[in-house]
């Protein structure tokens, strides 16, 4: 995290005897089982989406030649490497949060997950079209091929929902 962005937290910590200790808002899961459970299921849900968004990009489909169909799936990773990440760390994490551990990792979760299904829909709506308006120029293995593709968008899409349902589960109070 930048300086810049840490200067946001600054005035929650006070010098002690002991060092610097944490003196701002603490925030703890409205209904701690509920909030387990959801980060349980989210890291399961973030695990099947990366797998699935790899095995979409190592079979060979007609999507995979079309840039309009394939940048917005390619600029899908990162948003899903972080959402893998804080849905981990949510999951692993014990105790409460403080106030960058809260924004870090619950708010960035919704972030991702947000950034996902719009690349995930642009992705699926694209390759719909391709295959609307190209599916005489294919060829019966390609068009086999991306139907898989289209199928594997729309289950992305819908853990992707799954997921904005379950991080209602997460919401926090403060201390």
């Amino acid at each position: 995290m930048s300086i810049r962005q840490d200067r946001k937290y600054v005035g929650e910590y006070a010098n002690t005897l002991n060092g610097v200790e944490y003196t701002g808002k603490w925030y703890t899961y409205e209904d701690a089982a509920k909030a387990k459970t959801a980060a349980k299921k989210m890291t399961i849900i973030a695990a099947a989406q990366l797998l699935i968004f790899v095995a979409g990009l190592i079979y060979d489909s007609a999507a995979s030649y079309k840039v309009w169909v394939f940048i917005p799936y390619v600029l899908a990773f990162l948003p899903y490497f972080f959402l893998a990440y804080q849905t981990f760390s949510v999951f692993r994490h014990k105790g409460d949060y403080t106030h960058k551990e809260y924004d870090r990792l619950i708010g960035g979760q919704k972030g991702s997950i947000y950034a996902v299904l719009v690349f995930m829909s642009i992705s699926l709506v694209a390759d719909v079209i391709l295959l609307i308006l190209g599916a005489a120029k294919l060829v019966t293995l390609n068009i086999i091929w991306d139907i898989l593709f289209i199928i594997g968008l729309i289950i992305l899409v819908v853990l992707d929902i799954l997921n904005i349902k379950l991080t209602k589960c997460l919401s926090c109070k403060t201390k």
